[in-house]
């Protein structure tokens, strides 16, 4: 199975089939970037944000679907407990889970969906690098706390940031306006180079 065959099922399921990829995507991807259990309003409002359908349809569509991993939570004599079945019985007390007033629903992704998203994202990554680069990146992938990226060749740009060349100019004449005091003989070299 793969991600593509969660996101079929899923769209199978529904009335209209109009469930974008690229929706159900971002969205799996949100859940991933939290990695932990999260209370089920809150799901809610991530799901609202990508959806324009019915958040509790898509909330029901995963919990069915296997992509979601529910835990009920819930206090029984100021003791935190937790069950994976909402109709158990607590330990405790012997009443049912959800009979608890402190009784809360929470949600994460399960291990399949997270590696699904994992095979995708790697080969999302891969099918748009060139193979001359993997060395380099498995480089830095077992070097990563010594790695420190700069990004350039014209990000900077569209964002509304300077070039280097206008960065340089503008950081010369504040230097020169407010005749800051530096001892760096390469700060002093920039500043003479662009004059």
């Amino acid at each position: 199975m793969s991600l593509m065959n969660c996101w079929e099922s899923i769209r199978d399921k529904t009335e209209n089939k109009e469930i974008d990829f690229e929706i159900f995507y971002l969205l799996l991807s949100e859940f991933q970037k939290i990695n932990s259990y999260q209370k089920k309003r809150n799901v809610e409002k991530i799901i609202k944000k990508y959806c324009l359908v019915n958040e509790l349809l898509w909330f029901d569509l995963f919990v069915n679907n296997q992509i979601f991993k529910i835990e009920y939570r819930y206090e029984c004599n100021d003791v935190s407990c937790s069950e994976k079945i909402s109709e158990a019985k607590c330990d405790l007390c012997g009443e049912k889970v959800n009979e608890h007033d402190e009784f809360e629903i929470f949600v994460r992704l399960t291990k399949n969906i997270e590696e699904y998203l994992k095979e995708y994202n790697r080969n999302l990554l891969f099918s748009n690098i060139n193979k001359k680069y993997l060395p380099t990146l498995k480089d830095i992938k077992k070097n990563l706390s010594d790695v420190v990226f700069f990004i350039g060749a014209g990000v900077s740009i569209p964002l509304g940031f300077p070039n280097w060349v206008n960065l340089l100019k503008n950081w010369r004449k504040d230097w020169l306006k407010n005749r800051i005091k530096k001892n760096s003989k390469s700060i002093l070299i920039m500043v003479m180079f662009l004059k």
